[in-house]
């Protein structure tokens, strides 16, 4: 008879799982184009599962529309001014409406962490990282546990910012490809790019890094090794940078029906 009261109450829990707190952010807004009054609204609470906005708008229960959380006390072209993620209608206030994230697989968001006034800078960034971190473990399945320690607790906070610029523009550009949640890469090239490619402030050299993630990523088939360009990239200073970008923008490039690219000798 124990035995039975003990898999009933796992079967069917007498209470639901507790929510995730929800607090409010002063200078965190959410901009939303979709629907009858597109523009950017006050966030009246948030948690790592959901948000709930001031705004006349109301989505039908169950439709998902991207929004963009919005850091207003810094500069827009900072890249930790916004994030985009999907958002799913989930009931309607008198002020507003409530919205449950869609998150893509692996995105785990860890908010209030300490006990601390929150701060929009912290949560733009925590879901930036979060989208990084996903990604790579998407790519990456078997390094998760190296890359939860490397921006949870291995890198100073700039160096995650700079693997997680990285990290983020490589999904990018692997946005366009039909079939890049099935494309995955080496484990011992996505967590060597992460620590090389976090000691890189400058964005034009972050791009490099951002390629050899990209490139490195296949479908079912032996990835070229790249580590000498790991190496290589690793050596130059942003100077360095600017010149290989400038000679490789100037020369004469073709492609061929494989896809592989060639250079044209100079005359």
């Amino acid at each position: 008879m124990k035995s039975l009261k003990e898999w009933f109450k796992k079967t069917f829990p007498s209470e639901l799982p507790p929510r995730a707190e929800r607090r409010h952010v002063d200078g965190l807004g959410a901009l939303h184009w979709t629907g009858r009054s597109p523009g950017l609204d006050d966030v009246k609470d948030i948690s790592s599962s959901g948000i709930y906005i001031r705004t006349n708008e109301r989505w039908p229960p169950g439709e998902v529309n991207p929004i963009r959380l919005t850091n207003e006390d810094v500069a827009a072209s900072d890249p930790d001014h916004d994030i985009e993620v999907q958002a799913k209608s989930v009931r309607w206030g008198d002020d507003g409406m409530g919205l449950s994230f869609v998150l893509p697989e692996k995105m785990e968001v860890w908010l209030w962490r300490a006990n601390t006034l929150a701060q929009a800078a912290e949560v733009v960034h925590e879901f930036r990282v979060a989208r990084a971190l996903a990604f790579l473990k998407r790519v990456c399945p078997s390094a998760s546990h190296e890359l939860d320690l490397l921006f949870r607790e291995g890198l100073s906070n700039i160096r995650i910012r700079h693997s997680m610029e990285i990290a983020l523009r490589a999904e990018e550009m692997l946005a366009n490809e039909p079939r890049a949640h099935r494309m995955h890469a080496p484990k011992d090239v996505v967590l060597r790019i992460t620590e090389m490619g976090s000691w890189s402030d400058a964005e034009i050299t972050q791009g490099f890094w951002a390629g050899l993630m990209a490139f490195s990523c296949k479908i079912g088939e032996e990835v070229d090794s790249v580590m000498g360009f790991v190496d290589t990239l690793s050596e130059m200073a942003t100077m360095h940078s600017r010149i290989f970008m400038a000679a490789c923008t100037r020369v004469t490039k073709s492609v061929a029906e494989d896809g592989s690219l060639s250079v044209a000798p100079s005359e």
